[in-house]
């Protein structure tokens, strides 16, 4: 066994070692070395890597376009740093509505916020609204519909097509709708320029219209003094040839044949006269001409005079034109290198009658006419027999749907003569009754 003194000896030094030992863990000033020896610890520096109290980051760097600064704070929106990847601009705030958004990110429709070029922002994708997903104010002609202010939106500004001004097309909206509408005068009025459903006036229709004087549908009518048809060729209206000289007079008949002025070779020929001294009405059949018509043979027969008729003239002789009956008459003619023919007269005038002549051409006419007031002809069927029918009333509509009236110049059925005006003393009297 170790003597006592020995093991305490031993004893404190082992104290002591340890004690040593316990210091040697802790800093003191006495025992940190400095510039000028010993000396106060100094702070541990930013960007070594370590994070050191007071430090909210440490990256080891000092690049101050990272997440942690080059002072050791972590990067954010507005510090005035533009953090590479992160943030698109820092203008030092987050403010919204100047060149830089609240967020440091790229500037997008939709955001909420209105930023040049936008010209609006409603933060919505919703194309229905007043601002649509591109931030442009919606407007007619976008092509989308804007729920409570648009009817439709056709992307056009188009007002011919089905949605004028992003309304519906209708009747009545002042545009005309292509293909659909002849007219569109703003209104549904019937009668003017353009009818309640678009449509032009027709005159024939029976309602009234624009510029019609009237409309009585299929009893509009053109009731002329005289009219002339054929089983296979249109009606014509005629007026009568007047001249202030009797009908004898004006044939002219000498040489044993009439001298109208109206004769054609190989043709025949009907017309109404007036003399207009005496008002008496013929009618005039011509056949052929003086000097240049080859042998000829006509024979004619016309029904439904009126009584009270007379055979005014009988070219040649009696036994080629006369009265056969009450209300009939015949023609027998046969003729070389002259014309023939006859006048049939006293016919009331006004007065509503149908005359029929019916006529045989056996040799030498290759054609018929009917000569009107202004000398000029309408072609008659050969084979086709001609109803002359006159008329003492005038229509109430004419098919052109205006209104007869004396002096509109158009002889009318019950006028006598119509000179384009109500003036007496001019050769016809201003109520288009008589001549004068």
């Amino acid at each position: 066994m170790r003597p006592v003194s020995s093991l305490r000896a031993r004893g404190v030094v082992f104290v002591s070692a340890l004690a040593a030992v316990a210091a040697c863990g802790s800093r003191s000033s006495l025992d940190v070395p400095t510039a000028s020896g010993l000396g106060p610890a100094a702070p541990a520096p930013c960007g070594n890597g370590v994070l050191d109290a007071g430090e909210a980051c440490d990256d080891g760097n000092t690049d101050d376009t990272d997440a942690c600064r080059r002072d050791c704070t972590k990067a954010r929106c507005g510090d005035g740093v533009l953090w590479a990847g992160v943030e698109t601009c820092d203008d030092g705030n987050t403010k919204d509505g100047d060149a830089c958004p609240g967020g440091c990110g790229p500037k997008t429709c939709g955001d909420g916020v209105v930023q040049p070029p936008e010209q609006c922002d409603d933060a919505n994708r919703d194309d229905t609204d007043a601002c649509l997903s591109s931030c442009v104010l919606a407007r007619c002609g976008d092509g989308f519909l804007e729920t409570g202010v648009e009817a439709c939106d056709d992307a056009n500004a188009l007002t011919t097509d089905a949605c004028p001004g992003c309304v519906l097309a209708r009747c009545g909206d002042g545009f005309v709708w292509a293909g659909r509408e002849a007219c569109d005068d703003g209104n549904v009025v019937d009668d003017d320029d353009c009818d309640g459903r678009c449509a032009l006036p027709v005159c024939g229709d029976g309602k009234r219209a624009g510029h019609e004087e009237c409309d009585d549908g299929a009893g509009n009518a053109d009731r002329p003094a005289f009219e002339v048809s054929q089983p296979a060729a249109p009606a014509f209206g005629t007026n009568a040839l007047v001249r202030k000289q009797s009908a004898a007079s004006f044939y002219d008949y000498f040489s044993a044949s009439s001298h109208t002025g109206f004769e054609a070779p190989r043709e025949s020929r009907l017309y109404m006269y007036v003399d207009g001294a005496t008002g008496r009405l013929s009618m005039f059949v011509t056949h052929g001409e003086d000097d240049n018509q080859p042998p000829a043979r006509v024979d004619m027969d016309i029904t439904g005079i009126p009584p009270g008729f007379a055979i005014d003239l009988a070219d040649d002789n009696p036994g080629e034109f006369f009265a056969n009956g009450p209300s009939s008459a015949a023609g027998r003619w046969t003729f070389n290198q002259n014309s023939d023919g006859g006048v049939l007269g006293g016919l009331p005038f006004p007065g509503n009658w149908t005359i029929t002549v019916r006529a045989s051409f056996l040799q030498g006419i290759t054609a018929w006419g009917f000569v009107h007031a202004d000398l000029t002809r309408s072609a008659l069927v050969l084979a086709q027999p001609v109803t002359i029918r006159a008329f003492d009333a005038r229509s109430t509509c004419r098919k052109n749907c205006t209104i007869p009236r004396c002096g509109d110049g158009v002889l009318d059925g019950g006028e006598v003569c119509d000179d384009g005006n109500t003036r007496s003393g001019d050769g016809c009297a201003a109520n288009c009754a008589r001549l004068d």
